[in-house]
């Protein structure tokens, strides 16, 4: 007698394997055009020293990877990173980059960052002028590109926080003050050399100043 085998229908198979290939699924989409007017540099002030600013938040859900902040089509771009910057988070938000403002936050929920592990993707960020990003969780090669890259990267409980909500980040203080929903969340205390690193504009940047890494 024959054993009999399950074997998955071509729905369920094809479900399956969209949701595993979404980006390569993406990338075959038309070309954006480059229409937007917003002027992008890398931004090497560092956003850790400033005076705490009200920035507005930005939703996202759980697993956005890097190939969703930047789409791996545009990978071509990389030695371009002003031009690189325009396509941030183009597919999970069109219009992103010139929708957001200096000092926003992008505000997600868990393993945020996951996938490759391209530097871009903290760099670009930056570049948009984000002040930081919150999330319940992130991967952790993207969040330690995060600091390298200057970027703080706070790891919270997000689900109070609301697209639109209006927000203040105090790092030293370990908490970010909702003025919309007028609650305050806390976060764990960066490390020394975390701090050093956000303080310093990044990991190149702090190399440059102390000619090594100052771990005390």
């Amino acid at each position: 007698m024959e054993k009999s085998v399950w074997r998955p229908s071509p729905e369920i198979l094809k479900e399956g394997w969209e949701a595993q290939n979404r980006s390569f699924i993406l990338d075959l989409l038309p070309l954006q055009p480059l229409q937007r007017s917003k002027a992008r540099s890398l931004i090497q002030e560092n956003i850790y020293e400033e005076e705490p600013v009200k920035g507005k938040v930005w939703k996202f859900g759980d697993a956005i990877s890097t190939d969703h902040i930047i789409p791996g089509r545009y990978f071509y771009l990389r030695s371009d990173l002003p031009e690189l910057s325009k396509h941030i988070l183009e597919y999970e938000r069109p219009g992103f980059s010139e929708m957001v403002s200096t000092g926003d936050f992008i505000v997600a929920g868990h393993n945020f960052g996951l996938g490759s592990s391209r530097e871009h993707a903290a760099i670009v960020i930056k570049m948009n002028g984000i002040q930081a990003v919150l999330a319940k969780s992130f991967a952790r090669i993207f969040y330690r590109n995060c600091f390298n890259s200057g970027l703080p990267a706070i790891a919270c409980d997000t689900e109070k926080f609301r697209e639109g909500d209006e927000i203040e980040l105090f790092v030293e203080e370990g908490k970010i003050f909702n003025h919309t929903q007028n609650e305050m969340v806390f976060f764990p205390a960066f490390s020394p050399v975390m701090k050093r690193i956000l303080s310093d504009g990044g990991l190149v940047e702090h190399v440059k100043k102390y000619k090594d890494l100052k771990l005390v």
